[in-house]
């Protein structure tokens, strides 16, 4: 619903600006608001208190461990971009509703996995010490550079959606594909 939205059809670089902000905007600006004990108070006592024991059982203690841990953060929140980005899935969800929004739920998903060592929401603790975190934040950037590379000294259209695109205020679609 948002204007974005109404864009990603046409240009390229409002598809991938749709994706920042569902991998680097959102998720660390929610985890910072620390929503974990407004989540508890909002909801029913009586799933608080079948969460509370589920939380606390140790294979979801260890699964949560997993999943936060900063190298797997890092690798899933990398796979997730650059597996979307593979030219015949990103059509997949260009077409399909469905796709596009599990395509999102993913980045958003990873997006909070990849910035939970980052932002370090209650009730979590470090794993790291915290001058590992500029590296951890280096290291992100290296798949999205790649991508970012490819897509902008590709000298074809990747995704051949955006080819028969029309054309918005004079740019090319080869144009949209190297400013995004």
């Amino acid at each position: 619903g948002s204007p974005v939205n109404a864009l990603v059809q046409v240009l390229l670089t409002f598809h991938m600006a749709q994706h920042l902000l569902l991998m680097a905007v959102a998720p660390p600006l929610i985890l910072l608001g620390a929503p974990i004990m407004p989540l508890l108070h909002g909801l029913p006592q009586r799933v608080v208190r079948v969460l509370g024991p589920l939380f606390r059982h140790p294979a979801a203690q260890w699964v949560g461990g997993v999943a936060t841990h900063p190298v797997f953060s890092l690798l899933a929140a990398s796979a997730t971009v650059m597996a979307w980005h593979y030219p015949p899935l990103f059509e997949l969800a260009l077409h399909s509703h469905r796709w596009h929004e599990i395509e999102h739920a993913c980045f958003l998903t990873t997006g909070f996995l990849f910035w939970w060592p980052v932002v370090q929401p209650w009730p979590s603790v470090a794993r790291w010490p915290r001058w590992s975190t500029p590296l951890y934040l280096f290291l992100a950037t290296l798949p999205c550079d790649a991508l970012s590379a490819y897509l902008a000294f590709c000298d074809r259209i990747v995704y051949p959606s955006y080819a028969a695109a029309p054309h918005v205020a004079g740019i090319s679609p080869l144009g949209d594909q190297e400013f995004a």
